[in-house]
């Protein structure tokens, strides 16, 4: 699909039922979708069953089984056993899809969603998002007004950028477990200085489990720069 807007629609549920619905409504033949959190692959199954073409994933291996029995004779569709947080796989196994819908629980917290969905904008440029979330639904519903800022937003999208820097935006992130992800990555670019930077930093998180894992690391690592 050419003329992808630089500035996505994004469309808030609170719903199952509602998620589902905009899904199929707003879906084109010429769309490619991703969808992170598909569980047993009801929303999948919905619109492959529509004729719809794309990726579906979560990161639990019996629901991506389920799933991907689910739709075994839909061609289109394929199923992938994957943490959204892993971009740089994500973007390998769907490099531009032009709709994204999300929905890591409907009742998940505000700031895990909102983390994620920072990491998606900064790497895809869909057309559009589906987004089941109550806690930014009713955030969205009681937002009166809007001050753009004048300066390019900070979570412009930035597709194809190194996994190294990926990562870092990552362990940046409010979530423990997104710093906890990014960390156990970075250990694999240790050897570039802006990673060992930031795992050095971390040594400091407000985090016990980041705090540990990020002295661990970096003692393994000097321990093994070390001439024999």
């Amino acid at each position: 699909m050419e003329n992808v807007p630089t500035r996505p629609r994004i469309i808030l549920v609170a719903q199952t039922l509602d998620y589902r619905q905009v899904a199929r409504e707003t879906l084109t033949t010429e769309d490619v979708f991703l969808e992170i959190g598909c569980a047993g692959g009801e929303c999948t199954t919905l619109l492959a069953k529509d004729g719809f073409k794309g990726l579906a994933l979560d990161h639990t291996p019996d629901l991506v089984a389920r799933a991907a029995e689910r739709v075994a004779h839909y061609p289109q569709i394929t199923v992938a056993e994957l943490d959204a947080r892993d971009i740089a796989e994500l973007q390998r196994l769907c490099p531009r899809p032009t709709v994204i819908l999300v929905d890591i629980g409907g009742t998940e917290a505000l700031d895990k969603v909102a983390s994620l969905l920072r990491l998606l904008f900064k790497s895809f440029r869909p057309r559009l998002y589906i987004v089941k979330s109550r806690e930014l639904a009713l955030l969205a519903d009681m937002i009166q007004e809007v001050h753009l800022p004048d300066r390019p937003p900070a979570i412009s999208p930035l597709e194809m950028r190194e996994v190294q820097h990926q990562l870092i935006d990552l362990s940046h992130s409010s979530v423990i477990n997104d710093r906890l992800f990014a960390l156990k990555r970075l250990r694999s670019y240790l050897e570039k200085k802006e990673v060992l930077e930031r795992v050095q930093q971390m040594t400091a998180d407000e985090s016990n489990s980041v705090r540990r894992l990020a002295q661990h690391t970096l003692r393994h690592y000097e321990t093994s720069d070390e001439p024999n």
